[in-house]
């Protein structure tokens, strides 16, 4: 059975303003496939066009044991459409966070008392310093996701 490792439990951007909805969604799934990530919608969710909630899982295998795993969620409400210099927006409350996950033995090959058990000695005893190194990459890239984020609702500011 999978092993899966929290290395994030959460971090949030939260935005009142006014965006390109369609190009902000398309902008972070790019930035996914930019970073090798294969993304699978869990959820699309548009309420009256008032709401809209967006469930990402974003996998990423670093080898044949062990994958990455990004969750990421789009929270859009009290949306109305507004124009700003000719372009068409919507605006309102926008929430993106992000959570980082490591899956071990992600294909359960693992499986049984005697394989668990050698497993976990490889795991704990043999390359400690390959997962800690792997941690790092992750987090690396769920902070690159929000200052991607980031960057984008800046420049929205700006213009």
């Amino acid at each position: 059975m999978s092993e899966i490792n929290y290395v994030i439990d959460k971090i949030e951007v939260k935005f009142k303003g006014a965006i390109d909805l369609n190009e902000f969604y398309h902008m972070l799934k790019d930035e996914l496939e930019t970073l090798g990530y294969s993304l699978q919608e869990k959820e699309f969710v548009e309420q009256q066009k008032e709401a809209l909630t967006v469930k990402w899982k974003a996998t990423r295998l670093v080898d044949e044991y062990t994958q990455f795993i990004l969750k990421i969620s789009l929270k859009a409400e009290e949306l109305t459409k507004v124009d700003v210099k000719k372009k068409r927006l919507d605006k309102g409350h926008f929430n993106v966070s992000v959570k980082a996950q490591i899956e071990r033995d992600y294909e359960d090959r693992w499986v049984g008392p005697i394989k668990t058990f050698i497993r976990g000695v490889y795991d704990r005893y043999l390359v400690p310093e390959k997962f800690n190194k792997l941690e790092a990459e992750l987090k690396d890239d769920a902070y690159t996701i929000i200052e991607r984020v980031k960057a984008y609702l800046n420049t929205i500011k700006i213009r």
